[in-house]
């Protein structure tokens, strides 16, 4: 069955069809020789003068390919086409004789020149059953085509939407590499995110074996340092806001100062410095000191900071399991956070 457009008739489905068009890409692109070659032999084994590959989207009929037509022909508005019925059916049309067909008696190129007289055309239908549009030839004579002829054009349109379907393909193809390409970057980067976190979390050497998913034994650290910077005089959302300042202003600086770890505990923020930082223990507290004030003066909520700092063995063991992180216990945490604290 078919509607009416504009006085010529289109599929039932024609919006469907229309949709099946767009997903080859083709309208309006440049010429190809595999298309040039059809309509070329077309018109040879016709023995008709014009030839042409024409694809229809929801207004126009759009040549692909054509013989036998000037370069560059502009396209056609639906309705003056040819072709416009031939979409309609999945069987070839001929017309003998365009001049005695009510259909066609009035179609511009038949009532003026050329005047159109024999018109033979195969709807180009894909596999999912919608015609893009047609292969068909015509001529201003009276032509007789013999069963052989029409046979070639059969083959010659089968030709022709095998070759739109491998364009279709590579399209699709195409379409899946990008995908795959993106979503690798997204992994990629979620992958970074991920391992950026984990170092965050853990000393480098406890990150690196839980990435590869390696067990992090407990260790005993015989020489470690333990700063402590303690928060005084601010409401817990003031503290709050005021260690996670500290806690991006020390980021950058952990290789400086030579820190393994840096971590947050009520209104306190300890450093860990392991084995050789014992030496530099008062400017890293110094400096750690000077972020911390930095960071409180930005904020502007009044309050003050200290900070203790002790020396000795710490134990550090990797705990939980959805929620992983790195905790320290040993005497110097604790004489560390009194001396902070002036108790």
């Amino acid at each position: 069955m078919t509607n009416i457009y504009k006085g010529v008739e289109i599929p039932q489905n024609d919006d469907l069809r229309v949709e099946a068009v767009a997903a080859y890409e083709i309208l309006d692109t440049s010429a190809e020789r595999e298309y040039d070659d059809v309509t070329t032999m077309a018109a040879q084994i016709t023995g008709c003068p014009i030839s042409y590959i024409s694809i229809f989207d929801k207004t126009r009929s759009w040549l692909k390919s054509s013989y036998g037509l000037p370069p560059n022909r502009p396209p056609r508005p639906r309705e003056l086409s040819m072709c416009a019925p031939t979409i309609c059916q999945r069987d070839m049309m001929v017309i003998e004789d365009l001049r005695q067909h009510p259909r066609y008696a009035n179609l511009p190129a038949v009532v003026n020149p050329p005047h159109a007289r024999f018109y033979c055309g195969v709807p180009l239908i894909n596999r999912d059953a919608y015609a893009l549009g047609t292969l068909c030839v015509w001529s201003p004579e009276e032509v007789r085509l013999d069963d052989a002829q029409l046979t070639a054009m059969q083959r010659l349109a089968r030709i022709t939407i095998d070759t739109l379907e491998r364009r279709r393909d590579t399209l699709e193809a195409e379409t899946r590499r990008n995908e795959i390409a993106a979503q690798l970057d997204r992994s990629r980067t979620a992958i970074e995110r991920a391992e950026a976190v984990v170092y965050s979390l853990l000393p480098q050497a406890a990150a690196a074996r839980v990435l590869v998913q390696a067990e992090v034994p407990p260790r005993v650290y015989e020489h470690a340092t333990v700063i402590c910077i303690r928060l005084h005089g601010l409401e817990i959302n003031a503290a709050a806001l005021v260690l996670e300042r500290m806690m991006l202003d020390l980021e950058p600086v952990l290789a400086e100062l030579g820190l393994e770890k840096i971590g947050l505990s009520g209104d306190a923020l300890y450093a860990l410095a392991i084995t050789q930082a014992t030496d530099r223990a008062q400017s890293m507290t110094d400096r750690l000191l000077q972020i911390s004030e930095a960071a409180l003066a930005d904020q502007s909520s009044g309050g003050s900071v200290s900070g203790g700092v002790a020396t000795g063995s710490v134990l550090a063991l990797m705990t939980g399991e959805k929620r992983i992180g790195m905790d320290y216990w040993g005497q110097p945490i604790s004489e560390a956070y009194r001396q902070a604290t002036g108790s």
